[in-house]
C-alpha cells in the first residue's frame, strides 16, 4: 500500500454471517387463512368411507360405535400429500421452546 506504482485488484474486507430460523403457525399471520376444509367428517357407511377415501380424505379412526367412521381432507393431516416428509430436518430444534 505504500508502492504508488504497485497494481492492486481492489478493496477486501472479512464478514461474519449470522442466520436464524423463525417457527411461526398459520394463526400467528393476520389474514392468512387454510385453503382446505380441514373439518372433521363423520362417516356411517362403507360406501361413504370409500367415496371420501377416494376424493382424498383420510381416514382417522374408527368411532366407538361399530360403522362409524372420522376422515379428515389429507392434505390437512399428512404432510406429505403437499410434498413433505416424515423425515424431520437435522437444524429442527428438540426442546420444543
Amino acid at each position: 500500500m505504500s508502492n504508488p506504482e504497485e497494481i492492486i485488484i481492489g478493496y477486501i474486507y472479512a464478514t461474519t454471517e449470522t442466520s436464524y430460523r423463525l417457527y411461526i403457525k398459520a394463526e400467528d399471520v393476520p389474514g392468512m387463512t387454510d385453503i382446505y376444509d380441514c373439518r372433521e367428517k363423520q362417516l356411517f357407511s362403507g360406501r361413504e368411507l370409500e367415496k371420501a377415501y377416494g376424493q382424498g380424505f383420510a381416514i382417522l379412526s374408527e368411532g366407538a360405535v361399530s360403522g362409524t367412521y372420522f376422515c379428515m381432507n389429507r392434505r390437512c393431516v399428512d404432510c406429505r400429500s403437499r410434498g413433505g416428509t416424515k423425515n424431520k430436518p437435522d437444524f429442527w430444534p428438540n426442546n420444543h421452546q
